[in-house]
Formats: C-alpha cells, structure tokens, sequence
C-alpha cells in the first residue's frame, strides 16, 4: 500500500513506517495504525482493550482532504470507532479501494465542494491557482475521493459518509456526504449513516466542538454497525 504523507495533526514521521495516530479528546494521542509501502500493519489496540476476536469488525476510515479540516475529522472518527474493531485509517492516496473488499464497515469522508464532492485534480488546481496564498496551505495529494469511489469494487459491506461545509443551510451550501452515499449505494453497500461537519470559511477552521462530535458519532456508528451486522 502507498504511505499517505505525513502532514497535519495526528501524523507522525519516523524511521520506516510512518504511523498514524488519533489524538484522544483531553488525552495523549493513541496509536491507531500503521501504514508501509507494501503492507499495513497490525493495529496496536488501547491499553486494557481486550485482544481482537474473530466477532470483532474490520473497518476502514478513508479521506480526501484540502486544508486538514476533513482529516481532522476522520481523525476524530476513527477515534469514537477505534474500540470497535481491527481498524485501517489513511487518506485516498494511502489505502487502495481494493483493500476494502473484505471489509464490515466503510467510513468515507471528504471536503464539500460545488454542492457535492471535490472533483479530480482539485489539490493541484488549488496549487496552480495560487490558492495557498489565501487560504494557507494545501494538503499534498493526487488521488480524489470521487476517484477512489469509481474504483471501488461492488460490495454489500455497511457504510458511512461524512463531509465538511460551510456553517450555512445545506440547501444552500450541498453536501459532499450526501453524494458519497449515494456512489456507495449505486455500487451495493448498506448506507447506514452521512454525517456533515461545519466550518467557519474555505480553510476552515472547524466550528467549536466538531471533532468531539466526530469522536460521538464515531461511537455511534460502532453501536449501529455492530446491530446491523450481528442482525
């Protein structure tokens, strides 16, 4: 598998595999994955967590994100599910769609963009157009999520989406999870939630509280996933 670039909160270079890791709210960050070239290594589970079982869920929380907003935001997702199961995090560029194929739960998430999700090549047009210099900088990446959706294998695995927008009404401003949900239906899968999160302007930054209720809907979909699969 292709590293995701460390960049942003939560993100930490090193020797080898670089490791991601999910800041806990009012706590020291905890390790949740770790990612190589070639292989994803096992997930280090919290202290006092009981050891993975055959019940436990596979799940996988994947992003596109321009100016670290929506990371933050999956970062905090993946928190609220990181008791639930054996968990792979990363942005599109670092988990393939073809490694969903074995999945119980999907979490996609990414930036609103013109009523719905970002198109192919947004990163770099941001670039060219001088973008940063206004808003700051950009999150390196190539590969969209509306991209890895188109590659993803057909599938019946329970999913989830979740955008960021401006605070404003949806009819106003669109919703990127809303149009996630809808490529994950067409392709099979069990939509069972899509979630926005609210910033305050292109850049952000997010609106006070948003990555905690990250971290509570993050809980909420374990809860849910867990009924539904166990159904």
């Amino acid at each position: 598998m292709r590293g995701q670039q460390p960049n942003g909160p939560g993100l930490h270079a090193g020797p080898g595999p670089f490791v991601v890791s999910v800041p806990s709210v009012g706590g020291p960050p905890t390790l949740v994955a770790s990612l190589a070239d070639e292989e994803r290594q096992d997930v280090e589970r919290p202290e006092g967590a009981a050891h993975m079982g055959e019940d436990e869920m596979k799940i996988i929380v994947v992003y596109e994100s321009m100016f670290g907003n929506t990371q933050t935001i999956a970062e905090g997702v993946a928190e609220g599910l990181r008791d639930a199961g054996e968990l792979g995090f990363g942005s599109v560029d670092a988990i393939a769609p073809e490694e969903a194929g074995d999945v119980d739960l999907i979490v996609a998430g990414g930036p609103t963009h013109a009523h719905g999700m970002a198109r192919a090549g947004a990163h770099e047009a941001l670039a060219s157009d001088k973008s940063s210099e206004k808003y700051g900088e950009i999150l390196p990446g190539r590969e969209s999520l509306r991209g890895w959706l188109d590659r993803l294998p057909q599938g019946h695995a329970t999913v989830a989406a979740f955008d960021t927008r401006f605070d404003k009404p949806m009819w106003i401003t669109g919703s990127a999870a809303k149009k996630i949900a809808s490529r994950l239906e067409r392709k099979g899968y069990v939509v069972m939630a899509a979630e926005s999160f609210l910033v305050g302007s292109t850049n952000g930054p997010l609106l006070e509280g948003e990555r905690e209720r990250a971290v509570v809907w993050g809980r909420e979909l374990a809860a849910k996933a867990r009924s539904a699969i166990t159904a």
